[in-house]
């Protein structure tokens, strides 16, 4: 007796998986071939290192060897020429509360990088991190399941390409390429920049922390989000999931988790990429996730 015909419901899923697998490989094939060779060698080349230094946990500094010290001191030197002071740990950790000096300091990295000359379209470099930002805010990305639409796939993927462009995003991608050493303070100020927004403006902004809590959950929950953030180097990419992390944490805290995010995995990948980073504060970030994963564990079940 021949097999019966596969029925309609059949067919259409089967579909659907192939086009979500071609998409996917599609956008796996689109963003290796724009990607910088030398950096990818380069960025290959510290993820090993990171790994390794990662899979012995959290490194001493009073242990650590001569090179990485070395390299610690030349970015608080870099961190103080840029900020003017030496770097401090914000007394207000993850709430700023000075509204005056998150300003003060998002304006002093941006006065230094403004003289860069790959960003000599943009002499305002903070001008356009709050377009950026607040552009971002009013588009946010398709969060409802990637399997139930190759359309939501293409779209995650794509989101920051649509919504910056080539030549935003373009200067972007090259800030963070050129000065990963860099990257701490920047990302700092910029984190401690957009979560105040709300209280820094009487609310009178796109930029709120549901929006931010939305773009966190894109970067861990998405193929889209998951693309860019494995594109970055281990710097970025640690500094880039540590805050991330903290946006999730404080959501979920005041109640605020409509997507059900999980962040139990990222917690323990973003230990180990914080790890293998010679970061001035590198010490703090393992604390905070370290506290960050002993409170998820007591949550039991996936939220």
């Amino acid at each position: 007796m021949p097999p019966s015909p596969p029925s309609p419901v059949r067919v259409r899923n089967w579909t659907i998986g192939v086009i979500v697998i071609v998409v996917a490989l599609a956008a796996a094939w689109w963003y290796v071939g724009r990607y910088d060779t030398k950096g990818s060698a380069t960025d290959a080349g510290r993820r090993d290192a990171a790994g390794e230094a990662a899979r012995g946990g959290p490194p001493d500094r009073e242990g650590e060897h001569e090179p990485e010290r070395a390299e610690v001191r030349e970015r608080e030197r870099q961190w103080a020429a840029l900020m003017g002071s030496p770097p401090l740990w914000p007394a207000d950790g993850n709430d700023p509360a000075d509204c005056d000096e998150v300003e003060r300091s998002l304006q002093q990295v941006c006065r230094a990088f403004e003289a860069r000359p790959y960003l000599h379209r943009h002499d305002d470099l903070c001008g356009l991190l709050r377009q950026i930002a607040e552009e971002l805010a009013a588009r946010p990305p398709a969060l409802s399941s990637e399997l139930r639409s190759h359309d939501a796939v293409v779209g995650n993927v794509f989101h920051l390409f649509r919504v910056l462009g080539r030549e935003r995003l373009g200067a972007l991608r090259q800030l963070l390429r050129e000065e990963d050493r860099l990257a701490e303070p920047l990302a700092m100020a910029t984190y401690r920049w957009l979560v105040s927004r709300e209280r820094c403006t009487n609310g009178d902004t796109p930029v709120s922390s549901d929006v931010l809590y939305d773009y966190s959950s894109f970067l861990f929950n998405t193929m889209g989000g998951q693309a860019y953030m494995r594109r970055r180097s281990p710097e970025v990419e640690a500094l880039a999931c540590y805050y991330a992390l903290q946006v999730i944490d404080e959501a979920v805290e005041r109640g605020h988790n409509p997507w059900g995010v999980d962040p139990r995995p990222e917690i323990a990948r973003c230990r180990q990429l914080v790890a293998g980073q010679p970061f001035v504060f590198r010490d703090r970030y393992s604390d905070s996730l370290m506290g960050m994963e002993r409170r998820w564990a007591q949550k039991g079940e996936r939220p």
